[in-house]
């Protein structure tokens, strides 16, 4: 029992410093210009994407895996299955494409007991994030949102993951939250619903 213990301090000290390491990488790149979200494809996802969304799952971060899913395992198939079973009324998703690469994606799940009330979540590259992706992904999924009816967005997150929660902060919209254990579970009011 011991030996695992020290083995996974040593292996969450690395990945603290590979995610340092890529924060700082991220940082330099933005400087230089190399990471502008406003360059980035975005578009709806369908189907068809379904190795695009494996590439994206594949190559985050054991971190972003634990804070998007709640857990650092690999994607399975199952769940690949369902985050590519868009049918853009109860489930849609947008993606952001750098020179046709997947580098985040935002998905939403209408609610069944409330269908004015979706889902969200995404995932992003580590490289990519803190770069605005986060923010252009989630105003896409609300514009196609309303017009379906959607009128607030819901989501749980890990109370740890400050990204997550800073981008539904800083997107200024209304919004109510409440501490649920290690989660947050927050409901945001989409603002172009209104009329």
């Amino acid at each position: 029992m011991h030996h695992f213990w020290t083995a996974q301090v040593a292996a969450d000290h690395r990945a603290r410093l590979r995610s340092e390491a890529d924060d700082a990488r991220l940082v330099a790149a933005a400087k230089q210009g190399r990471i502008d979200a406003a360059r980035l494809r975005i578009r709806v996802l369908d189907p068809s994407d379904v190795e695009h969304m494996a590439d994206l799952f594949g190559s985050l971060s054991w971190i972003s895996r634990y804070r998007r899913f709640m857990s650092p395992r690999e994607m399975s198939p199952s769940m690949l299955r369902y985050l590519a079973a868009i049918d853009h009324e109860r489930h849609e998703a947008v993606g952001a494409f750098d020179d046709g690469r997947l580098v985040g994606a935002a998905h939403y799940f209408r609610l069944q007991e409330d269908p004015t009330q979706a889902e969200i979540g995404a995932e992003i590259l580590d490289p990519y994030q803190h770069a605005g992706v986060g923010t252009a992904l989630l105003r896409e999924l609300a514009e196609l949102a309303c017009p379906r009816g959607i009128t607030h967005f819901v989501a749980n997150v890990l109370a740890e993951n400050v990204a997550a929660l800073g981008l539904l902060r800083a997107s200024g919209w209304p919004r109510v939250s409440h501490l649920d254990g290690p989660v947050v579970a927050v409901t945001t009011a989409i603002p172009v619903c209104d009329p």
